[in-house]
């Protein structure tokens, strides 16, 4: 945090891991943030990008599909675009 290496957050869905319900988040790093990006973390809720599994593993119930993780990725993409973006509306909020 002090090198301002957090880009983003992704909240994912709980239920993803073996023995535990708790929510999961994905740190996104980078050492090379954009000048509008600096001093910024883009927040991103996927926690309804999931497909239930078809048989449970311990506290293991839900999956994250290749169409749920190409969705994710194409809204984090989208998110950066208009953070980055000092014309849009809500480039200053």
């Amino acid at each position: 945090l002090e090198n301002d290496w957090l880009e983003g957050i992704v909240a994912l869905p709980d239920q993803l891991f073996y023995n535990t319900g708790i929510s999961t988040y994905f740190w996104i790093l980078t050492n090379r943030k954009s000048p509008d990006h600096k001093g910024k973390v883009l927040l991103l809720d996927a926690r309804d990008q999931w497909q239930k599994m078809r048989k449970s593993l311990g506290d293991k119930r839900k999956q994250l599909g290749s169409d749920h993780i190409a969705t994710v990725v194409k809204l984090y993409g989208e998110a950066l675009a208009v953070a980055d973006n000092a014309e849009h509306p809500l480039h200053s909020k």
